[in-house]
């Protein structure tokens, strides 16, 4: 058979750019875009991340890592571990003090030097105060409490050893004293005169300008970063608030790393590795701020997906390029570790699934009781949708979707709309896992969104995780929130070969290729002269389940044929031949139309994923190539063979 004089299979890729095989020169790669990350399926089933950016570089931006208790028995439920001094009194689980009764209550080993806690109790105060302290050369005292409340503090213990309460004319009680260390993997070092606060780390007005909060980061020379974090400044006597130019990305110009006010700061930078490569964050003297939400990611551009397929929980041995457009996951919380509006019978569980990506789920249990949990988010009223999540039953069965209150295991529900119809075939992921999806319309007065266990249903128990709601007829790859709606961004693919490459006399331009849905969407591949005057063409269209071939000359349509398949949405090689007065659409295998009238396109310079720009194909693409002579029959129906 003739070698092509374009071939692209899944197999390189790069930023904003998709690689040919050949021509080896560079001449036949495609421009790629996609202004968003997305996900794909990889080689081992997994569900993976790919492009826009680079995974979380910052260990614990938010500051919310917190280790185990410390304390022992500070619930009081026994006399043992504390040292009560023949004063305090421990009795129906709390521990209290009567005056003139004044010793200290204290427990040992707690504390280790140079690390910072998070210290919380109750207490309830007849008179007088408490105060706990730690001993550095003396008695430091964490803070003096005189009424009765919940105590929550953070602090630095600049020394190891004694948690000590210290009473003074204390009449009255605590219970359930807590210690845990904040940062435990000491990702954070701060300095002098910065501490923790409940998810922030705060600058006070001591700590000066060569005082830092600050972390070792894998930044790579000259490439890009997207640096973002929320800063609430409290006190401000100068503008130096922000990155210290002593640190990474400290090349940059005060006015790109400063600020004056509060809010979320966003900087895009290269790395200079003339600057170290810990990020510190600095105010000048007699300021004082608080930082939160750090994220620190590398700019990987827009990178093209190559796509595994699972079929029957059997992944695939090749890829697809997977071209997806523009949709919204609407869910606010994809992968729920609480409740954000209502929730009854359900609960939330940390779980490793087998697909990678998910640590957590909800757990439903049987149906002795009607179990709900419903979701966040805008959804229109009388509008359709497509809702998913990933399933996985407790008995290892498939999982069947309800389409009334006394069918299935469980059922979906979009603004109020049950699935009573619309269920899509389950998609068996492997590991006995699958992505549950149904296509509802939500109601004229709107309603919840969620998912509903019935008593009339199943008794079988399940987890679910990866909740997507879109305004599509069928499910795209998943899209994760956390905490509002998150689009992925439509993927353009395009501009491969030249003049050079192809022929306008006679040739073949074939492809491997599936569509996501049978839903009438115009979807073209075209090799075309830029314009649409003069272009070969493959598409589908709006006839169900059909393939069509279009070539045009000098803007007339010579050829416009059309052949049916079981399903659009099935993977078939598809081969256009042309060559004046011969042309010929095989799908795998088979000549399914003929044309023995019309002439060729002239000035051919362009192979896209699309019509010019217009009407894009998505879908998935095993194998492109463009053939620069009319192949026999036989090398078609050999090329075309499934």
């Amino acid at each position: 058979m003739a070698i092509p004089s374009l071939a692209m299979r899944p197999s390189a890729e790069a930023a904003n750019k998709l690689y040919s095989v050949l021509p080896n020169n560079g001449d036949g790669d495609f421009q790629f875009n996609r202004d968003s990350s997305a996900t794909l399926i990889n080689s081992k089933g997994l569900i993976q991340t790919v492009g826009y950016f680079s995974e979380e570089l910052i260990q614990n931006g938010n500051f919310s890592e917190i280790g185990s208790e410390i304390i022992i028995n500070g619930d009081f439920a026994t006399d043992n571990d504390w040292n009560l001094r023949s004063s305090w009194v421990i009795s129906n689980g709390v521990c209290s003090l009567t005056p003139p009764n004044s010793d200290y209550l204290s427990q040992q080993n707690v504390f280790t030097a140079n690390k910072f806690y998070k210290l919380s109790f109750d207490i309830v105060v007849n008179s007088g105060n408490l105060e706990p302290q730690f001993f550095d050369s003396g008695f430091q005292t964490i803070g003096t409490y005189s009424t009765t409340q919940t105590v929550v503090v953070y602090f630095e213990s600049t020394s190891s050893g004694t948690l000590y309460f210290k009473p003074n004319s204390f009449d009255g009680f605590i219970d359930n004293v807590s210690v845990k260390q904040v940062d435990p993997n000491d990702d954070w070092d701060l300095g002098t005169g910065w501490s923790y606060g409940a998810n922030k780390a705060i600058k006070t007005t001591t700590a000066t300008s060569s005082s830092f909060c600050s972390q070792d980061l894998p930044l790579v020379n000259n490439s890009l970063y997207k640096i973002q974090f929320d800063l609430n400044i409290t006190s401000a006597t100068t503008t130096s608030i922000g990155i210290s130019n002593s640190g990474a990305f400290g090349q940059l110009s005060s006015s790109e790393r400063f600020y004056t006010t509060s809010g979320t700061k966003t900087i895009t930078a290269l790395f200079d590795n003339s600057k170290p490569t810990q990020i510190k964050f600095v105010g000048g003297s007699n300021t004082s701020f608080e930082l939160e939400n750090v994220s620190i990611k590398e700019i990987l551009g827009d990178r093209p997906r190559f796509n595994y397929e699972i079929n029957n929980g059997i992944v695939g041995s090749c890829p697809s390029l997977l071209l997806e457009p523009t949709s919204t996951n609407l869910i606010n919380f994809s992968e729920p570790t609480s409740s954000e509006t209502s929730a009854s019978g359900i609960t939330y569980e940390s779980y490793i699934w087998a697909i990678g990506h998910f640590t957590n789920c909800i757990k439903f249990g049987d149906n002795s009781q009607t179990r709900y949990r419903y979701f966040t988010g805008t959804i229109a009223n009388s509008t359709q949708y497509v809702m998913s999540a990933f399933v996985i039953m407790d008995d290892l069965s498939e999982p069947v979707l309800g389409t009334n209150t006394v069918s299935g295991d469980f059922i979906l529900r979009v603004g109020g709309q049950s699935a009573t119809t619309g269920n899509l075939p389950n998609v068996n992921m492997g590991n006995n896992i699958y992505r549950v999806s149904s296509v509802i319309t939500s109601f004229a007065s709107g309603g919840t969104t969620g998912l509903l266990k019935y008593t009339g249903q199943s008794n079988k128990g399940f987890r679910i995780v990866g909740f997507q709601v879109e305004a599509l007829s069928y499910a795209t790859s998943y899209i994760p929130t956390n905490g509002s709606s998150q689009t992925r961004a439509g993927e353009t693919c395009f501009g491969a070969g030249n003049a050079a490459t192809f022929s306008d006399s006679e040739g073949v331009l074939y492809a491997e290729i599936s569509a996501l849905a049978n839903d009438g969407t115009v979807r073209y591949i075209a090799v075309s002269d830029s314009t649409s005057n003069n272009r070969i063409t493959i598409l589908y269209y709006s006839s169900s389940n059909n393939i069509r071939i279009i070539v045009s000359s000098g803007g007339v349509n010579y050829v416009d044929k059309n052949a049916g398949v079981s399903s659009v949405t099935n993977l078939h090689k598809v081969a256009l031949k042309y060559k004046a007065d011969d042309f010929a659409l095989w799908i795998d295998g088979v000549e399914r139309q003929t044309d023995s009238s019309g002439i060729t396109p002239v000035g051919l310079n362009n192979l896209d994923f699309s019509l010019n720009g217009g009407s894009p194909f998505y879908g998935n693409c095993k194998d492109i190539r463009v053939y620069n002579e009319a192949l026999t029959d036989a090398q078609l129906q050999t090329l075309t063979t499934l």
